[in-house]
């Protein structure tokens, strides 16, 4: 793939934000990890990253009896 990226223009950024399902911090992150611009690869690791570990409220644990 020969498109990148263009992390100097929000609308760019926020086209792909929309494409991958992700913040602007997260984009931005990707693009840092993996050193490129790259669609492809920045969604590859968008797409396989493990999710955030969340705190777990015990509401959550609750099963109705």
């Amino acid at each position: 793939m020969d498109e990148h990226i263009d992390m100097d223009n929000p609308l760019c950024r926020a086209y792909w934000c929309g494409n991958f399902s992700c913040s602007d911090a997260e984009l931005a992150s990707a693009v840092r990890i993996m050193d490129s611009t790259a669609v492809g690869l920045v969604g590859l690791y968008l797409a396989t990253r493990s999710p955030e570990p969340r705190d777990v409220d015990q509401h959550d644990l609750a099963v109705d009896a």
